[in-house]
């Protein structure tokens, strides 16, 4: 969080809208044509997974900002100036997240193979040393990280099992089989993209496909499964212009195909993935033994139409806190501001909401045990019976090791009276930003979740 007037979620939430205006002002520009640069605006405002980004204090809603600039300002080098510009924007893309310059891979290469590019090529490259000055020394520093968070592999079986769960992620929020159909649909009719509309297609794809090579090159199958689209956002928009382009070439100008074909991509699932793999079973969790796996809601109502939408309406009237957002309202009834709280998980929003200080959080086989201690840490921060709370999600296990009945017997042990306080359904997360495991009002899950989650608990010490 920052200490800006403007909290960062209405900062996102701009990037959001922004990112609406630049697709409409970009396929307005491109195609010239009454109903596209509206369908596009219409099918990324829709899009539930993308509302979803845009809500968070996160990176998404600027990373797909951005990429969507970064194609415009693409298909725009011819100069000096545009080319700085280019520039620019890729080095603040990458500073968002470091997968977000993935697009610029597929971009120069498609200055070398596609004809409508060679006149940009010189301009492209004339920006790239300004982008891997601002870039690289970056990614020297971060090296840690990075590596602390891939998982490269050099198999090629497993970097084509990755792509393709990457790829089942994007057609999971996106309506890439629609894409193929119209695609399909519009080559039969010899009617496909034209004049600027080719150039700018042929952008996206090459910005999907490096994102594609980059997932599988740096995520796990299970990782891909579990954060869906989180690291590229950007394939959102880019799917929205492409479909509302292969909209018009399909309809012809004919508005009630245009109109049935919006409410098609933009209510139902029958452009995605989802309706059309029935034999996976649902599940909440990736079959390990699988080469890929699908996301299926429960039900035949949310496979077929996007239910999502509704709920979503529905969460910004109504608020349904989760786990953490009943114990912090639980603790802002019932504890003082000096009281200290013991929790085994999501320490950062608890004190972020309650400002409580939080004990045993340097164990003593912390390797920074003994520097902690000669610098003078208060000594509730090594200890539990200094506290006056205990948060136990039951449904994260042990903490470092220590589970909670061995916690209570060496309280008891010290006769230090602890009582059992309230009782919270366990939800896991507070909220999810993918669709997949979003959790709408009345706790209501499209998708499969966890059952028999185990409740948290909370507990007085002392008397």
């Amino acid at each position: 969080f920052t200490l800006t007037p403007v909290p960062e979620p209405s900062t996102f939430a701009l990037c959001g809208l922004a990112t609406i205006a630049v697709v409409y002002v970009m396929v307005f520009q491109t195609t010239r044509r009454r109903w596209t640069a509206p369908s596009a605006a219409i099918l990324l405002t829709l899009s539930v997974q993308f509302l979803l980004y845009a809500r968070q204090s996160r990176h998404y809603s600027l990373h797909a900002l951005l990429a969507c600039l970064l194609v415009w300002q693409f298909t725009r080098l011819d100069s000096w100036k545009n080319s700085a510009l280019f520039a620019a924007i890729a080095v603040v893309l990458f500073h968002s997240h470091p997968i977000a310059i993935a697009p610029m891979v597929g971009l120069g290469l498609l200055t070398s193979l596609h004809p409508a590019f060679r006149a940009h090529r010189r301009w492209f490259w004339r920006a790239v040393p300004l982008v891997l000055a601002l870039t690289l020394p970056w990614m020297w520093l971060a090296e840690a990280g990075y590596a602390q968070n891939s998982k490269l592999t050099g198999d090629l079986a497993t970097l084509v099992f990755r792509a393709g769960q990457f790829v089942i992620e994007c057609a999971s929020v996106t309506a890439v089989l629609g894409a193929i159909a119209m695609a399909v649909a519009a080559r039969r009719r010899n009617a496909p993209p034209v004049g600027a509309e080719r150039p700018l297609v042929a952008a996206i794809l090459a910005a999907m496909a490096s994102y594609v090579v980059v997932m599988a090159l740096t995520q796990g199958r299970t990782e891909i499964f579990a954060m869906g689209v989180r690291y590229a956002p950007a394939v959102i928009p880019f799917m929205a212009v492409v479909n509302a382009i292969l909209i018009a070439r399909v309809s012809r100008g004919r508005w009630p195909i245009t109109v049935a074909l919006l409410l098609v991509l933009g209510f139902t699932n029958l452009g995605r993935l989802t309706p059309w793999t029935f034999w996976e079973t649902p599940s909440a969790k990736r079959d390990d033994t699988a080469v890929v796996a699908f996301h299926n809601p429960e039900h035949a109502v949310d496979r077929v139409l996007r239910t999502g939408q509704y709920g979503f309406l529905q969460s910004l009237v109504h608020s349904e806190p989760g786990t953490t957002g009943q114990i912090v309202e639980f603790l802002k009834s019932h504890a003082s501001p000096r009281d200290v709280v013991v929790t085994n998980y999501g320490w950062e929003p608890l004190y972020f909401h309650t400002g409580l200080a939080q004990g045993l959080t340097v164990l003593s086989s912390y390797p920074i045990y003994g520097a902690a201690k000669a610098h003078g840490l208060p000594d509730y921060v090594f200890r539990a019976d200094a506290a006056r709370w205990i948060v136990w999600r039951q449904a994260w296990g042990r903490y470092r090791g220590q589970a909670l009945d061995q916690l209570l017997a060496n309280l008891e042990a010290d006769r230090v009276p602890v009582r059992l306080m309230a009782r919270i359904p366990e939800t896991l997360w507070e909220n999810r930003e993918n669709t997949q495991f979003g959790r709408y009002p009345g706790n209501r899950h499209i998708y499969p979740w966890f059952s028999g989650l185990p409740d948290t608990l909370i507990f007085r010490v002392g008397s």
